[in-house]
């Protein structure tokens, strides 16, 4: 971070809501977390904040379940498929979060 902003100064606070705090009360500029956190928290705004966009990691995430379950691992891999190729994943992020999905999800099937 400090090497792309070497006059940043940094503030650390432990939760999510102290980094909304502390952009409302402008005591900071900028905030960095989760992409569905940040857009969540521009979406409900009333316009006092906005997501920058092209500013997202792509990382994965996943399901877990128990080991030896093909069958249900199959259906869950494909109803995670179903929803991203359909448009229902984007559809449901910007009814949650307030925003449109910004991001880039691609499927390996």
């Amino acid at each position: 971070m400090l090497a792309h902003a070497p006059k940043a100064n940094l503030v650390y606070v432990s939760t999510f809501a102290e980094q909304l705090l502390q952009l409302e009360q402008g005591k900071c500029d900028a905030t960095f977390e989760d992409s569905s956190l940040i857009d969540y928290a521009a979406g409900s705004s009333n316009g006092k904040l906005e997501a920058q966009p092209d500013l997202y990691t792509s990382d994965p995430i996943c399901i877990g379940t128990q080991k030896g379950d093909a069958e249900w691992t199959r259906y869950l891999d494909m109803f995670v498929s179903w929803m991203i190729s359909s448009g229902y994943q984007a559809e449901e992020y910007e009814k949650w979060w307030g925003v449109p999905f910004d991001g880039h999800l691609t499927t390996l099937w």
